[in-house]
């Protein structure tokens, strides 16, 4: 599990995530409606059951802590099916008569009394009114964004290992993942903008990019969302749930790295131009000490026929 993530990501994610759903419903007992009614006791076996099933070491706590929340979304996810379920029905006699496929009789009938209760139904319409006040809606779908952001990073690097193995000369400036994930989760199947918050915020990270790139600054995809879109409690906003938050002295730690890593640059580059003149300082005094040796081979070779002209020892 990658540090930094609420949510794992790999080639086999989905797999995992299809396997923590089961495990949940069939492991959280029927009478519990709220993942935090949930006892520790009960969770044991379901952990041991996807240690068992995938490799992953559950004695991490962060590993555990993100399949313990996976756990909760597909409780969640679970939950909100039933009552979409529910809803059809115009009476609760009715909706009882009529479980989902998947779920027993007796479940169904308590399941059904928990949504007619006041906690339930005070919850969902502080859920909805959360929903409505989403100002910028995503059509990523349910597949999370450090999911997608994994699949980008696999193949822009399977493009740029391409593009060497055909001698192609690669694209001087790609567009941070984060940032084209943002475009692509924002725009929906007719190409237009999901609104024009959204259109403002990308042009926003495109100015800043462009930015970064004349200055010489180094990139970061994740950063430029940050400046644009500001942090939530929780998650970076725009980068969904599977992202954390990362604090402030994270950010003012990191803020002085690249700081230092660009002082560190700029001081190498003039170090390799002083050693390129001082090079070139040495190979022109090399030619100067060359054509001097020359000359004097030459003089010395006047003066030797000069000598041997006039009848002259000419040793040494």
């Amino acid at each position: 599990m990658e540090k930094g993530l609420h949510l794992p990501v790999g080639d086999d994610e989905h797999l995992l995530k299809m396997e923590v759903g089961i495990t949940t419903r069939n492991f959280v007992p029927t009478n519990v409606f709220y993942w935090k009614d949930v006892k520790d006791e009960d969770k044991v076996p379901m952990f041991q059951k996807i240690q068992d099933e995938f490799d992953i070491s559950l004695d991490d706590p962060h590993a555990k802590k993100v399949i313990d929340k996976m756990m909760t979304r597909r409780f969640m996810t679970f939950k909100h099916k039933c009552h979409k379920h529910f809803k059809k029905f115009t009476s609760s006699e009715e909706a009882q008569a009529n479980p989902p496929s998947d779920v027993k009789i007796d479940d169904w009938k308590n399941m059904c009394k928990h949504f007619e209760s006041d906690r339930f139904q005070g919850q969902s319409k502080a859920n909805k009114n959360n929903r409505e006040q989403m100002r910028i809606p995503h059509t990523s779908g349910s597949k999370s964004f450090v999911q997608r952001i994994y699949e980008l990073k696999n193949n822009q690097e399977n493009i740029e290992n391409h593009s060497e193995e055909s001698n192609v000369e690669p694209v001087e400036h790609v567009e941070p993942v984060e940032i084209k994930l943002y475009y692509d989760a924002h725009h929906k199947k007719d190409g237009t903008w999901v609104n024009q918050q959204a259109e403002e915020n990308y042009e926003k990270m495109r100015t800043i990019l462009s930015e970064e790139i004349e200055e010489g600054i180094e990139v970061n995809g994740r950063q430029i969302l940050e400046k644009v879109l500001n942090s939530k409690c929780g998650y970076t906003r725009g980068l969904g749930y599977g992202v954390k938050k990362r604090s402030s002295k994270e950010l003012e730690l990191q803020s002085a790295l690249d700081a230092e890593r660009v002082g560190n640059e700029k001081r190498t580059q003039e170090l390799v131009v002083q050693l390129q003149s001082q090079n070139e300082k040495i190979l022109d005094q090399s030619a100067t000490i060359n054509e001097l040796k020359e000359n004097q081979n030459v003089f010395q070779s006047q003066i030797q026929q000069l000598l041997a002209k006039f009848g002259r020892d000419t040793s040494p």
